[in-house]
């Protein structure tokens, strides 16, 4: 089995190791480009790190940085052999420049002044059914803002524009409130926290929000059959890790090792009612940006588990100062990141004010 497989991968063109017993044991030319021409014989830990060597799924998808570039990792093991690929992970394309994100920011605005004035309106006329209609018309304005607030997010780490000031943050409060405030909001199956009940870390509290939200957005969203979401809060003395599992269907095997690449290379339009991609592409560089990384294991059938861990000691792009205030979060936060997965009822004047 591994005399076959390292013949088939020294022909690949894609980087690839095979491990056994937790140690390399061949590595292609491709990959010894990447990892040294030493890496054979290396363990698993040494070579990619606590994240990757202590997976435990058969089959799974992470990414990593490697002598200073960020390689998207794919696993797949078979009777106690683990492949491993690694692929040069590209910067998300632009999809959107600055002027068409200009002009549709500008036009929500005038949409939801206009959605606003019209609900006034017909709750003085207790119209039902145009209640209902600006509902739905609302509900797509959180999805449009959603869409450009991970696009803009995106482009703005990748470009370096982003200013990230990490602070210190109970990040298990955050978590516990984010999980009854989904709770609170949404009919889908109960997210449930688990973790200790205070941990003080060095975070961007906006931005670790933001990848929770679209974490859970995705487990309610194309976690079929799910009836269940655990979020749970991990640490070590180097990190700390997010851990997002549902029991829903999973990922087909086919489709797992390029969930990552969904967003550069587009997608069919079958997928538009469940978003673009965007979601799992902003977690990404959420952690990335935290100084820590992504890892999303699946088992069809049997599930989903994301794990995004942290570095307790990001670095910052510029300097906090004491006139520098936290971005207010709420509601309208709340309804932007679950947008793509809550009913129109959710998005009535109850809500949405």
């Amino acid at each position: 089995m591994l005399m076959i497989s390292a013949d088939v991968l020294a022909l690949s063109s894609e980087a690839a190791v095979l491990v056994r017993s937790g140690r390399i044991q061949f590595a292609n030319s491709a990959a010894k480009a990447i990892l040294g021409e030493g890496c054979v014989g290396s363990t698993v830990k040494s070579v990619f790190g606590v994240e990757i060597a202590e997976a435990q799924a058969a089959s799974f998808v992470g990414d990593l940085p490697i002598g200073g570039v960020r390689y998207i990792i794919r696993v797949t093991s078979m009777e106690g052999v683990r492949a491993v690929f690694l692929t040069k992970h590209e910067e998300s394309a632009a999809l959107i420049n600055d002027a068409l994100i200009y002009s549709l920011r500008n036009c929500l605005m005038g949409l939801g002044v206009t959605t606003e004035m019209l609900r006034t309106r017909a709750e003085a006329a207790k119209d039902t059914e145009l209640l209902a209609g600006l509902a739905s018309v609302t509900h797509d304005y959180y999805r449009i803002n959603r869409m450009l607030s991970n696009v803009t997010l995106i482009r703005s780490i990748d470009d370096g524009s982003l200013f990230f000031v990490p602070r210190p943050t109970d990040l298990a409060a955050l978590l516990a409130q984010l999980a009854d405030a989904v709770n609170f909001i949404s009919d889908g199956p109960r997210v449930a926290y688990y973790g200790p009940k205070e941990l003080t870390v060095s975070i961007d509290p906006a931005l670790a929000e933001n990848l929770v939200l679209n974490l859970i957005s995705n487990s309610l969203t194309h976690a079929a059959g799910c009836t269940r979401i655990s979020l749970r809060l991990i640490e070590d003395r180097e990190r700390v890790v997010i851990s997002v599992n549902d029991d829903g269907c999973g990922i087909a095997p086919d489709k797992l090792h390029f969930v990552f690449d969904r967003y550069r290379h587009g997608f069919g339009i079958s997928d538009i009612d469940h978003g673009a991609g965007l979601g799992l592409t902003a977690a990404l560089a959420i952690a990335n940006l935290h100084g820590g990384t992504l890892l999303l294991e699946s088992r069809e059938g049997s599930g989903t588990t994301v794990r995004a861990s942290f570095s307790r000691n990001p670095v910052p792009t510029q300097l906090l100062c004491a006139a520098q205030e936290e971005s207010e979060r709420g509601m309208r936060t709340l309804l932007t990141g679950l947008a793509n997965c809550l009913p129109d009822s959710c998005f009535d004047e109850k809500y949405a004010e």
